[in-house]
């Protein structure tokens, strides 16, 4: 980039890009994500529990998106810190950069990657699911209700859909939130230790305050994959609200929103913070 030259948010963010390829760390965790959902797979396999299908499925990916929310959120919390610790953030605020621009750039870069690491996580189960088993029409029992429903080969893959969308979007939040504190905290090591101790006090407090799940990123993840179980396992008594599932549900937009604060808060701190650099 032109020291003299202010460069475009779009050069900024190539410039984001070929630093963040470069790294092995990403490449990585990627290569991880489908190897432990593949090894995951033949454990359960090589148990012999008579998993199949959708139930199979379903018990790869509430274990691999956890991971994979933890991954994303630890890459956002070494984002603005590792770089000014490193030195390089001094060589990028020598050039006629906006300080907002540094952080939407990297915001975007995280959410891009977090979205393909839950990509890659739902991609892997489905393969390895797909090629064992048959994912066919499933017999429902919905609690309270008889008799019991069944819900044809078709609809069952646009219900595991959306709740694959619904999964995905939390990542997005995490990774958001991860940039946030790196922005806050100076040392790399205390930035994944709040993270992570954020992470898990927000996930606590969904399940004992009421209504504080609607409104806590973690427990978005972890109400999907609830309900993709209760779905896999036959028994279920949130159907219709994984019917209504859309880009414009509520499961959708507060993940989103969460994210969209969580950045502009990030934006705000670092363009008023003095940096040792």
């Amino acid at each position: 980039m032109n020291r003299d030259r202010r460069p475009g948010f779009s050069a900024l963010l190539v410039f984001e890009i070929r630093k963040f390829a470069a790294r092995p760390m990403p490449w990585c965790l990627l290569a991880a994500i489908v190897g432990v959902t593949l090894l995951l797979g033949l454990i359960r396999r090589a148990e012999d529990t008579g998993g199949e299908s959708y139930e199979l499925f379903a018990h790869l990916i509430a274990r691999t998106l956890p991971f994979t929310a933890f991954v994303a959120m630890i890459l956002g919390s070494l984002a603005v810190n590792h770089e000014v610790g490193a030195g390089s953030m001094r060589a990028l605020l020598l050039r006629p950069v906006r300080r907002r621009e540094i952080v939407l750039a990297k915001a975007l870069l995280l959410a891009v990657f977090a979205l393909l690491s839950g990509l890659t996580a739902l991609f892997a189960a489905w393969a390895f699911t797909a090629t064992v088993s048959d994912f066919g029409a499933v017999m429902i029992t919905i609690e309270g209700l008889e008799p019991r429903e069944v819900i044809p080969a078709a609809e069952m893959a646009e219900l595991t859909r959306k709740l694959g969308l619904a999964t995905l979007l939390p990542l997005l939040t995490a990774a958001c939130f991860g940039l946030l504190i790196s922005v806050l905290l100076e040392s790399e090591g205390s930035a994944v230790a709040t993270a992570i101790v954020g992470y898990l006090a927000m996930q606590v407090l969904g399940t004992t305050l009421p209504g504080a799940e609607a409104w806590l990123f973690p427990n978005h993840l972890h109400t999907a994959l609830g309900h993709l179980d209760e779905l896999a396992g036959q028994v279920i008594a949130h159907l219709a609200e994984v019917r209504d599932l859309g880009p414009t549900s509520a499961a959708c937009l507060v993940p989103l929103a969460e994210a969209l604060l969580f950045v502009l808060v990030a934006v705000a701190v670092f363009e008023k913070r003095k940096l040792p650099c």
